[in-house]
């Protein structure tokens, strides 16, 4: 083992240390027994390098959960956007398959031949497999509604004879400015929320380093 100076030498993983170490910074040998290897004895379990890894580990954490946490700032209301969606599904022809017995009276038949249906008593069992045409509701189109303003409006359109609204969906945002003048966006769950912000009217909110409000306190 070195001297004791202004560092000293691990004799079980050659690592210098301050001389104000009392253990080893790489294997965590304490520097009384730092030359006890020139004895016979075992080298502390202590693997090099664990601590800084550890420490770095928690250093990444911290910074992970400083990124992704929503920083508290005041919105004031700049804008709003709207979409509606209306889904329309089309009554359309498709062939199928199915054991004869299963095909819908409303079907077409186009043909049939023996297919295995599986195995009784160690005997294969065949039956007729028919092939029809059958009208069946597909998804056909989406109408589409938007716009930049505070009142929003369904798709104006008709349905065919053959047609079928199914379905619609809605989006609703809020644009806002932050207190250090960025822009930041809000999804609202609904209509009468999306319309209670006023334009110009400011609140109290969180936001993603994206941009995503987080949370807006409305009152």
């Amino acid at each position: 083992m070195a001297i004791r100076e202004d560092v000293w030498t691990c004799s079980y993983c050659q690592e210098s240390n301050s001389a104000n170490g009392t253990f080893c910074s790489g294997c965590g040998a304490p520097y009384d027994l730092a030359n006890a290897r020139e004895a016979g004895f075992p080298p502390p379990r202590v693997k090099k390098g664990y601590g800084r890894v550890f420490l770095g580990a928690i250093a990444l954490l911290v910074l992970m959960v400083l990124l992704v946490s929503p920083k508290s700032t005041t919105l004031t209301v700049t804008g709003y956007y709207w979409q509606r969606t209306v889904l329309v599904k089309k009554r359309r022809p498709v062939i199928e398959q199915a054991w004869e017995g299963q095909v819908p009276s409303s079907a077409r038949v186009l043909g049939s031949r023996r297919e295995l249906h599986g195995a009784s008593r160690g005997l294969a069992r065949y039956q007729n497999r028919v092939t029809y045409e059958i009208n069946r509701w597909l998804p056909d189109h989406e109408v589409h509604a938007g716009g930049l303003g505070h009142a929003a409006a369904w798709p104006d359109f008709r349905v065919g004879a053959d047609e079928w609204k199914v379905g619609h969906t809605e989006l609703y945002q809020v644009f806002f400015q932050t207190a250090e003048g960025e822009t930041a966006f809000y999804e609202a769950p609904d209509e009468q929320v999306w319309k209670s912000f006023g334009m110009g009217r400011t609140y109290q909110g969180k936001v993603y380093r994206d941009g995503r409000v987080a949370e807006v306190r409305t009152r």
